[in-house]
């Protein structure tokens, strides 16, 4: 079993407020977990998060390549079907070489609608967008000549160069909480990342889906299965809950407002 840190760099917004102090505590944090032995850090995703202040996430997670020496980075999760696939080939590319070859790219259908509005795309296009997006970069990451037409994306024939170190790509993981999602993962291959809230009762069940998916359809167990959860340590449960109890609550009840359940 390895551990790491999940980044969410965000706070209550306040006006006036800027992301400095935010940036400052990333480096913080991530300097305290390389220390302690963490074996990676990863960085969430989300646009436009009042009641939240949040920090971009790859720029971010590019400055903190420099306090991460030997840990495995990469964003979790991306909203790839609001992103451009040629675009996150070539970031994720060049991420892959500045943490020598330790990145890993994870992803995420997305769900708010504030997120798909300022994107300008439809939300019903979501699942079409990240499979067909995901088939792309993988193209652009493993060919040397690429011509795409799908029904989302359309690229002439290119020439890519911007290659990862890891070969043949970065490791795929991608987020799902609903039994179709999880079946989904394991059809197409891809690592599940497992949803922070999800109860034990429904996890037990949904990785023995996934398994018995991924074997279905050829594919082999991840050597690495993401799950995510919120930890504080305090002197006993009581003391840990009164303390982390208000932060959690406030969150949490931001993400149901958001409608992250119904992913």
């Amino acid at each position: 079993m390895k551990f790491g840190l999940t980044l969410t760099l965000s706070e209550k917004y306040e006006p006036g407020m800027d992301l400095t102090r935010t940036l400052r505590e990333a480096v913080y944090l991530v300097r305290m977990a390389r220390e302690y032995g963490f074996d990676g850090v990863v960085l969430s995703q989300h646009y436009l998060t009042y009641p939240h202040q949040s920090a971009a996430t790859i720029p971010t997670l590019s400055r903190l390549t420099a306090e991460a020496e030997g840990m495995l980075m990469g964003p979790m999760i991306l909203l790839l079907p609001l992103l451009s696939p040629v675009q996150v080939a070539e970031e994720m590319a060049t991420f892959d070489a500045m943490t020598g070859g330790r990145s890993v790219l994870g992803v995420g259908l997305g769900y708010r609608e504030e997120e798909f509005k300022a994107f300008g795309i439809n939300p019903r296009e979501r699942v079409g967008r990240l499979v067909e997006s995901l088939e792309l970069i993988k193209k652009l990451w493993t060919e040397d000549e690429v011509e795409f037409h799908g029904k989302y994306y359309h690229i002439p024939l290119v020439r890519p160069t911007a290659k990862p170190v890891q070969k043949p790509h970065p490791p795929i993981w991608v987020a799902a909480n609903v039994d179709s999602a999880v079946h989904r993962l394991g059809r197409l291959g891809y690592t599940w990342i497992i949803n922070p809230h999800s109860p034990i009762s429904d996890i037990a069940p949904q990785t023995e889906m996934y398994k018995s998916v991924l074997k279905e359809y050829g594919h082999p167990m991840p050597s690495i299965f993401p799950m995510r959860r919120d930890v504080y340590l305090g002197e006993d449960s009581e003391v840990a809950w009164s303390e982390a109890g208000p932060v959690l609550g406030w969150r949490y009840d931001v993400y149901q407002q958001w409608g992250q359940d119904k992913v």
